[in-house]
């Protein structure tokens, strides 16, 4: 299956974080086969990345982000 070819965007002013970036680089091209159940692991990944890699409102205050329940 070829990769999708991701181009560097001269408008921005900063890199991708890696994980992120190897992430853009693993989707299939744009109308070839992407299976339902990888397409939802795959934004499963890109999401416990975001967890990694930024902080949420809470994380600021020496919380944990949304990973903190309180119970209700």
């Amino acid at each position: 299956m070829p990769k999708a070819k991701i181009e560097p965007d001269n408008n921005n002013s900063h890199e991708l974080d890696p994980i992120i970036d190897a992430l853009l680089i693993h989707l299939p091209a744009p109308g070839d086969y992407f299976a339902k159940d990888d397409r939802k692991k795959w934004l499963q990944m890109m999401e416990l990345s975001f967890d990694l890699i930024y902080e949420d409102e809470n994380d600021a205050d020496g919380n944990a982000g949304s990973e903190q329940h309180t119970g209700t």
